[in-house]
């Protein structure tokens, strides 16, 4: 069938939203209604006047064989609903443009006396005396904050919208099927007020709705970029489109829906804590007053606090004010900090006092600013306004060097927590366990609860008995964590015989895995666990399902890459990836020029793996400073192969001066893996060396530390 689009505008100063989309190659329909508001040559008109007139115009228009995508403005929103009702058999979806839909039920008490008509004239007058006024008379805008007390405006409402009638319409809508239609809905959001009434209504009648929020002002047409254009024309042709939701006002909207709900339970003393979105509200309010007493918009604050619910709201209040908040990995040692906070941009320190002293005292930087007195100043960021604008900076864990200090953008975030959402399907009013600490974003943007222990630095410092006994009272769905804190984890549960199968889904990142790895987790558990291969800058890169086999290929299976992600192989085996959910820079230019490549438009981040492409799927290879390149030797193959063919608890692989030497741990006999190494990598010199034990960097996701093992 042919595509149809029908336009219906309110206030007719907003129809530039209309001609952005003049090009689309489709039939359209323009339905021009007289203005709803009070003025002298234009008498108000109910909402049945403007439903018929719109019907009369689209049936006089509308061909056969043809289907309808409807775009609503303001007032011409519940116009289309109305319609809708009548033409639903042919319409296929809607496309809303600052809007909302109220029912009368929801109105105040006093207003809803407002409805008797014979108090008509008398409503009128107040209108005329108090209502919102332009060149053109008086205007009803539905998309401004209903909850502000001004009786003209109410009266315009009521009268010129008629909510009984709109009430009517809304059930039939329900009835008929319409709010199943798929709907896309652009939202202006600065200095709007977001309740019941407007986004969160509307969202919520449309179950296969899809939103942006953009920022623009009250009375200024909505400005699309070409970007958010694009997604609107995905959406007519039935392409995937993403949510492009600015994350303050999608936190800001969690933290009002979920106001009484559970946010954060504190497990790290003995008598834990919980608590709610409203808590973290009231700290997270105080914590802005004290950030624009200090004129902290657009400067860099490094919160290096404790306990996570100070932690998490400082964070959110950072954002709200537009100061650019600064996350440190817990598993950061303080001497690699130091060495990273060298030559960074100016920024603030939030901290304990003792906190900013031994900061301070190892430092002796110039450009560190400490929230206890002090002159201010620091790096100017537009943010807020743009999707590519900066949202946060976060420190890598340091483990193959010094912390590298990753940009975080609004587009990156949100396009991390759509793939993640979309994955794992995480619905609201669940609980989370992350392990890896920037995870809480993601939950919280995805309004769940998350369970943190503010004791914990590292995985190491898990009571392991006690997490188990706090996972089964709160019961969170979803735990993400590294490869040893899943390993440690299902071992404790299996030997202390605890039911954790109310698990719905685990995320295990970091560290690649071995099959004999994946194996002994399937013989000690059901839950379904997911591989995230990425790393800070670029998470993630692929998904692979650990509950399904994995493949024999000489690397490690990591799986396909998520949608929007583009990977390059250069030089045959070094790996660089770009997509929405990858960062584009540092906040060190020397890092900038070193591991990232700007190419047709693209910027590309190094990840310092290797590896190749077969049939769609990665396969990784090993580090580019563990592999000998020059003779086409990677460790990961031969450690798969020996870990799934031997009786080895452990093993690593190394190449030194022409030599492939092998660290095993078990009770294998060395001959037997060197003649099966040579046979099966064709490699001539090889030695195979038992060992007690090999060096593993628990703090960053149980990678082994190859530079310390001694031969």
């Amino acid at each position: 069938m042919k595509t149809r689009i029908i336009f219906i505008h309110g206030n007719p100063g907003s129809r530039d939203i209309y001609y952005q989309f003049n090009d689309l190659p489709y039939e359209k329909t323009y339905i021009d209604l007289p203005g709803i508001g009070y003025s002298k040559d234009k008498p108000p008109k109910s909402l049945d006047d403007l439903v018929k007139s719109a019907n009369d115009q689209a049936q006089a228009n509308l061909k056969n064989e043809e289907e309808i995508i409807f775009f609503g403005h303001d007032w011409g929103v519940p116009v289309s609903i109305a319609l809708a009702c009548k033409l639903k058999n042919v319409v296929r979806g809607f496309v809303f443009f600052n809007t909302a839909i109220g029912e009368l039920d929801k109105l105040p008490v006093w207003l809803k006396a407002f409805q008797i008509k014979s108090l008509g004239p008398f409503f009128v007058s107040l209108a005329a005396l108090f209502g919102t006024k332009n060149k053109k008379g008086l205007v009803f805008r539905p998309y401004l904050n209903l909850r502000v007390f001004n009786p003209g405006y109410y009266v315009s409402l009521v009268f010129s919208l008629d909510f009984t009638r709109l009430s009517t319409i809304i059930s039939e809508a329900k009835n008929t099927g319409v709010f199943e239609k798929p709907c896309f809905i652009a939202w202006g959001y600065k200095d709007l007020c977001l309740n019941e009434y407007h986004l969160v209504d509307l969202e919520r009648k449309f179950k296969n709705s899809k939103v942006i929020l953009k920022a623009c002002r009250h009375f200024v047409p909505l400005d699309l970029s070409n970007e958010d254009k694009q997604q609107v024309i995905n959406f007519i042709e039935g392409k995937k489109i993403t949510n492009h939701c600015f994350v303050v006002e999608l936190l800001n909207e969690n933290f009002r829906k979920l106001h009484s709900e559970p946010c954060v339970f504190d497990i790290g003393s003995p008598a834990i804590r919980m608590f709610t979105f409203g808590d973290l509200n009231v700290l997270a309010y105080k914590f802005q007053s004290y950030l624009r007493s200090k004129n902290l918009t657009g400067k860099l604050v490094l919160l290096a606090v404790r306990p996570w619910h100070i932690f998490i709201s400082l964070f959110v209040a950072c954002l709200r004010e537009g100061a650019i908040p600064v996350m440190l990995d817990p598993k950061i040692e303080i001497n690699n900090l130091i060495r990273a906070l060298r030559g960074l941009p100016d920024f603030h320190v939030a901290s304990s006092p003792f906190g900013c002293l031994l900061i301070g005292a190892l430092s002796l930087n110039s450009n560190l600013h400490f929230c206890f007195g002090s002159r201010l100043l620091g790096m100017t960021a537009g943010h807020g306004t743009k999707i590519d604008d900066v949202l946060f900076v976060a420190f890598t864990s340091g483990g193959t060097g010094i912390p590298k200090p990753v940009v975080f953008t609004e587009r990156m975030v949100l396009s991390q927590k759509e793939i993640f959402a979309e994955r794992l399907k995480m619905s609201a009013f669940g609980i989370d366990l992350p392990i890896t600490p920037a995870f809480f974003i993601f939950s919280l943007l995805a309004g769940r609860a998350v369970i943190l222990d503010s004791s914990v630095r590292t995985v190491q410092d898990i009571d392991f008995l006690k997490l188990l006994k706090v996972c089964r009272t709160f019961k969170p769905s979803l735990i993400f964590g590294s490869k040893f804190f899943w390993k440690s984890f299902l071992e404790h549960s299996y030997l202390s015989d605890t039911n954790v199968d109310f698990i719905s889904a685990g995320i295990i990142s970091g560290a690649p895995l071995y099959r004999a790895f994946v194996k002994r987790l399937a013989d000690i558990s059901n839950i379904h666990l997911v591989g995230a291969y990425g790393s800070t800058e670029a998470l993630p890169v692929t998904f692979y399902d650990l509950n399904q086999s994995l493949s024999p290929e000489r690397g490690l299976y990591v799986g396909k890459t998520v949608d929007g992600v583009s990977i390059k192989l250069i030089n045959k085996y070094q790996i660089w990836v770009t997509g929405p959910n990858v960062s584009e820079r540092y906040l060190v230019e020397d890092l900038n020029s070193s591991l990232k490549l700007i190419e047709d438009g693209k910027v590309y981040h190094k990840m310092s793996d290797l590896g190749y492409l077969k049939d769609g799927f990665l396969y990784l290879l090993g580090r580019e400073n563990d592999s000998a390149v020059s003779d086409n030797l990677f460790p990961y193959p031969i450690e798969d192969f020996i870990l799934s063919n031997f009786k080895v608890d452990d093993c690593v692989c190394l190449f030194k001066n022409g030599l492939t030497v092998i660290c095993v741990k078990g009770t294998e006999t060395e001959d037997a893996i060197e003649f099966e190494v040579k046979k099966n990598f064709n490699i001539s010199k090889v030695i195979v060396k038992k060992v007690e034990s090999i060096p593993y960097d628990l703090r960053h996701n149980s990678k082994v530390l190859r530079s310390k093992i001694r031969i």
